[in-house]
């Protein structure tokens, strides 16, 4: 494919996507893969190595925490519309160019400012999107509306870099910049319900426990997220990456969540399938 083309305008998978790249704005006659601009590029951006960049490639070793978030919106100014990345929501996407342009430091100095005690934490809600509740809401509203209006010049900075601006010549990159709108960010605070209707809430009897999340397997068959969780670890455990996801998360419904991310949730199906089946 010739550099410059259009990417594709349907949604696509991560590694669809970093297919498409690399094949989009390949340069003929380029032997060595560390010289490629468009590798170099996004090992710049991505804040890694040529060297991790090719690993991304030949092996599928995708970067997670930052690395990932960085890979999404690296993706994003090249054009592509991410499943992943999209499905997090237009706020966690935010954040994240929030930090890969470099108007917030760093995902540290991002996690801080949120109320997070590290880095992981923040992770599940820039990665699978998961939600937030409380005081870290408007936390998120705060920063969202104090940093937004920042992120057109860094954005404009970033492409202006002399070696990011011959990079994106050398492979006919004209970067596709997003962000949000000032009148679509969220309100400044949430106010908190009135005082009639608090005492209602405290009045109304105790709701029963939310039922354990379930995994649905064929033949009408249901695995609890933790069971699901320990399978994975039995079967995989010898995994360095699955290794990683269990170090960095004590929440089952996290992991599950992350593990399906990693591996695809019909993969998962069968493996929990085949195992009942031996069991």
């Amino acid at each position: 494919m010739e550099p410059g083309t259009t990417a594709p305008a349907e949604r696509l998978s991560l590694e669809a996507a970093l297919h498409d790249y690399g094949e989009r704005f390949r340069i003929p006659g380029v032997r060595a893969e560390e010289h490629q601009p468009h590798l170099r590029l996004m090992a710049s951006f991505c804040h890694v190595n040529v060297s991790a960049v090719m690993r991304w490639y030949r092996r599928g070793e995708y970067p997670r925490g930052d690395g990932h978030v960085r890979l999404r919106c690296l993706l994003e100014l090249a054009g592509y519309r991410v499943d992943e990345y999209e499905r997090v929501g237009i706020y966690a996407q935010q954040l994240g160019r929030l930090v890969s342009y470099g108007v917030i430091a760093s995902f540290e100095d991002l996690g801080q400012r949120l109320g997070y005690r590290n880095t992981q934490s923040l992770y599940r809600v820039l990665l699978p999107g998961e939600g937030l509740s409380g005081d870290r809401v408007r936390q998120l509203n705060a920063v969202l509306r104090a940093e937004s209006p920042k992120l057109s010049t860094y954005q404009r900075r970033w492409r202006e870099d002399e070696e990011v601006a011959q990079l994106l010549a050398e492979i006919g990159l004209e970067p596709s910049f997003v962000t949000i709108p000032d009148n679509e960010l969220p309100p400044a605070g949430i106010a908190p319900p009135p005082k009639a209707q608090r005492a209602q809430q405290q009045a109304e009897p105790p709701r029963p426990p939310r039922a354990e999340p379930m995994l649905s397997l064929p033949g009408q068959v249901t695995v609890p997220n933790a069971l699901l969780v320990n399978l994975l670890v039995a079967c995989l455990g010898q995994l360095d990456h699955v290794l990683d996801l269990i170090r960095e998360s004590n929440d089952p419904d996290a992991l599950a969540h992350a593990l399906r991310e990693q591996y695809g949730a019909g993969a998962l199906e069968q493996i929990v399938a085949k195992i009942q089946l031996l069991a």
